[in-house]
């Protein structure tokens, strides 16, 4: 793997690009090699009215040489695939708070947007390394979701969400997230497990609280919308 960060440049922007590439040999079953290579630009502008705006442009590339992989159908098929997915993504947050006495109250909201190429994972590429996956805090506003290289989160969407803490130096930090994802496309069934659920995904929850060095409690939840 090889990867890349320019110094902060066009618009106080960053250039990246990231190179992989995978070979796997199997005695039996399906044996792949891919070769990856993703660029793009991304940056983050803070406001004199404290919005801050993070926006980035970013495109992939995948080149597959496939054997034995076996299909839904019960075939077997070998030969090469290329797949090209660009995407855009956009994130507002605007940070609200008070300080009262012994701390001080925020509210963060924050709404946000991911446009990308639909259809662009195919049966006739193995999925090796983006089997595990869960929605959570952590990739909900990213612009890629799903772990690994294999299968592309290929949906379009709009990201919301607030953040409500509260910061004490006598009785300790805490916080809540809320969030949620609407798809402008159908998501597949296959990925209901993991909380995005056709089109409205599951309600992400994290709850922390830190006091001093002394406690670090956090929780981690999926709410079923249903």
């Amino acid at each position: 793997e090889l990867h890349l960060l320019s110094q902060p440049t066009f618009l106080d922007g960053t250039f990246f690009l990231d190179t992989s590439f995978l070979n796997l040999q199997r005695r039996k079953g399906q044996n792949v090699k891919r070769f990856s290579k993703e660029g793009g630009w991304k940056a983050q502008w803070i406001s004199s009215l404290g919005t801050v705006t993070e926006f980035g442009l970013q495109g992939r590339w995948d080149l597959y040489r496939v054997t034995n992989l076996l299909l839904n159908d019960g075939s077997h098929y070998s030969g090469q695939r290329i797949r090209f997915s660009p995407k855009t993504h956009a994130n507002l947050k605007y940070p609200f708070y008070k300080t009262v006495k012994g701390g001080r109250f925020v509210v963060e909201p924050v709404v946000g947007f991911v446009v990308t190429a639909n259809h662009r994972n195919s049966p006739r590429i193995p999925n090796e390394d983006s089997s595990l996956f869960e929605l959570s805090d952590a990739n909900i506003l990213s612009p890629n979701r799903l772990t690994g290289l294999d299968v592309v989160d290929e949906w379009s969407r709009i990201n919301y969400g607030t953040k409500f803490a509260y910061y004490s130096k006598e009785i300790g930090n805490s916080e809540l997230f809320l969030g949620q994802s609407h798809s402008l496309s159908k998501v597949p069934d296959t990925l209901e497990p993991t909380g995005l659920r056709s089109r409205q995904s599951d309600y992400v929850v994290r709850a922390n609280y830190t006091y001093r060095d002394w406690v670090d409690l956090s929780s981690r939840l999926l709410l079923n919308k249903r």
